[in-house]
């Protein structure tokens, strides 16, 4: 029996899969860079966030991640004003996807739980009058 030997146009005996690296899907000019979305709060509304983006000369790629409300555009320079206003335009606000999020005053707290509270405060007022 003799052993296997590769044959001599194989990756393996030319080195060529050690040495080269496939070339990049990209080209080394694009810049990536990332928002977060205020105010997008369904699926169609990150579909016009996208439309109105690609329309921005210069942009190679856009993708929005709807259920983290993060915008990513790839483009051949910088095109962050033009990104901004075409998102404005469209009726969104964007913020650095790096800056923490606005802290949420207490006015705006209890404003936004108000519902809420009132119809616990009514249930316990209603089950009060029920046990007198």
């Amino acid at each position: 029996m003799r052993p296997a030997t590769a044959p001599a146009e194989s990756c393996c005996t030319d080195h060529a899969c050690a040495t080269e690296s496939a070339p990049a899907a990209e080209a080394l000019s694009d810049a990536r860079y990332s928002w977060q979305v205020d105010g997008m709060d369904c699926a169609a509304c990150a579909r016009k966030v996208e439309t109105a983006v690609r329309q921005v000369p210069g942009v190679s790629q856009v993708q929005v991640l709807f259920a983290t409300e993060k915008l990513l555009v790839n483009a051949e320079g910088d095109v962050r004003a033009q990104v901004e206003n075409a998102v404005r335009q469209a009726g969104y606000t964007l913020r650095d996807a790096d800056a923490p999020a606005a802290k949420q005053t207490r006015g705006s707290l209890l404003r936004d739980n108000l519902p809420l509270l009132t119809l616990v405060i009514m249930m316990a007022l209603s089950w009060g009058l029920e046990q007198a």
